[in-house]
């Protein structure tokens, strides 16, 4: 084993990774599971990180969500993680469950929304991410970020989108 590289990674480290990983999954409509498993592992170590620093107020403990039903409403966004990545003692391969591949959009807005709360830098794959959600899906944000552009972004496609802004930010 010493004969193998090794990197040192942080907590934080591997979150930012999980996180850019999978945004670039998402600009690529890549396997919504794979996605899904990023950004909920990432979302997990952001919530840890969140609450150690006093913060609240995020997802599994939002304000939104009343005292009885937060241990329901976080049952039910971990499920598909949580089948995603763990066997059942006695697993049947044959068991389904539904999955909803928007809730990767979500799960890496509130990866994001964490990672700014905790003052955390952000780099050009989160605000690639960022940009493109504001163009669509405006309701989502409080303030909408102002972008100057016209309508011939919006219908940009994800993966086209996603390259172009790189190149942009390469540029500057």
């Amino acid at each position: 084993m010493d004969d193998y590289e090794k990197i040192t990674i942080t907590k934080l480290d591997a979150a930012h990774r999980q996180l850019a990983t999978a945004i670039e999954l998402w600009f690529a409509d890549g396997d919504p599971v794979s996605i899904h498993a990023l950004a909920y592992s990432a979302h997990e170590i952001i919530h840890r990180l969140y609450r150690l620093k006093g913060l609240n107020d995020l997802l599994f403990d939002s304000f939104l969500i009343k005292d009885e039903f937060r241990g329901d409403f976080a049952n039910k966004m971990k499920e598909s993680a949580n089948f995603f990545k763990h066997a059942e003692r006695e697993a049947n391969p044959d068991h389904a469950i539904e999955f909803a591949p928007d809730l990767n959009t979500f799960f890496i807005a509130i990866c994001i929304t964490g990672l700014d709360r905790m003052g955390e830098k952000r780099n050009d794959t989160v605000d690639a991410f960022t940009v493109y959600l504001s163009l669509h899906r405006p309701s989502w944000f409080k303030k909408p970020i102002p972008v100057k552009t016209n309508e011939r972004l919006k219908n940009i496609e994800k993966d086209d989108f996603f390259k172009a802004y790189l190149a942009v930010r390469r540029e500057q």
